[in-house]
């Protein structure tokens, strides 16, 4: 079904993908594609938000039911492994690369894609800090409502605090940022070399 031509349309069983470089070229590739499905008795219906390859997309390009159910999918993969977390069979570093190969690839799937707003990367971030506490034993102190890592000796440790007394980078707004920018950089590889090669 020739109806688009170039390589914007990109067919797999039986999902569609179409490209464009603007929403006007994207806009007249979706209604010269119902156009043609139509002459073959196919219909093409709308819907608000689906799952692709695991992620939920929707028309309003809203991430935040996104972020959330890819938070709850990393706290479901944390309590299957909390004894791991509280064993003390296990190093801290062991627990930190369980936390950097396991849970952050759940909480951070397919985020190169996302439109975050400052609100979801706060609840990102707070995912981080509880489960770096979790793996690192802190207290809670009533009276200053501040958190103490006592084996650490670091005193009250407070959110800012975190990662410098971890040592540990909080990566949910650096793979958000480098990740997104990766993704666009790859495109416009791609573009170049395209265009050079016409």
């Amino acid at each position: 079904m020739e109806m688009l031509g170039g390589n914007t349309l990109l067919a797999y069983a039986d999902d569609i993908v179409i490209l464009g470089e603007s929403r006007t070229e994207v806009t007249t590739s979706t209604l010269n594609l119902l156009k043609n499905s139509e002459k073959m008795g196919l219909q093409v219906s709308e819907i608000g938000d689906f799952k692709y390859l695991g992620v939920n997309i929707n028309q309003r390009n809203d991430m935040q039911n996104e972020v959330k159910l890819r938070l709850a999918s990393a706290n479901r993969g944390y309590h299957t492994i909390r004894s791991m977390s509280s064993s003390r069979l296990l190093s801290r570093e062991t627990k930190t690369k369980l936390y950097k190969t396991y849970l952050r690839p759940i909480a951070m799937y397919a985020c190169e894609t996302w439109s975050t707003t400052r609100g979801n990367e706060q609840k990102l971030l707070i995912f981080e800090r509880k489960i770096l506490r979790k793996i690192y034993g802190p207290k809670l102190i009533p009276e200053s409502g501040t958190y103490q890592c006592s084996s650490i000796g670091a005193g009250a440790m407070r959110n800012e605090t975190v990662p410098f007394i971890f040592g540990i980078t909080l990566a949910a707004v650096a793979v958000l940022t480098v990740g997104g920018y990766a993704v666009f950089r790859h495109f416009k590889i791609k573009k170049v070399q395209y265009d050079t090669m016409e």
